[in-house]
């Protein structure tokens, strides 16, 4: 194994890492470097690497979109409508 592409998920513990003698890169495919241990891959000669910026698109998207539901009472109409308490006037 030379380089892993990892989800941060499951924590890459040390232990793990030092059976791998040809690792020499992770990129966490976040924005973060959840679950690698980043000092301690630098000082065994592993690279860490991460995908900057990769969901701020889709997080401002989901912010506006929050934003927009609370503003007109979506949650609230979709738990009404879920309820029975909407029905169509005949």
């Amino acid at each position: 194994v030379r380089a892993i592409a990892h989800a941060g998920e499951i924590v890459l513990e040390p232990e793990f890492l030092a059976t791998l003698p040809n690792l020499s890169i992770i990129s966490t495919i976040s924005v973060g470097y959840d679950g690698v241990d980043v000092p301690w891959c630098r000082a065994h000669g592993i690279e860490v690497t991460h995908a900057e910026g990769l969901n701020a698109e889709d997080v401002a998207d989901h912010a506006v979109g929050l934003l927009i539901a609370s503003w007109r009472n979506i949650v609230e109409g979709d738990r009404m409508v879920r309820s029975g308490g909407w029905a169509a006037q005949n």
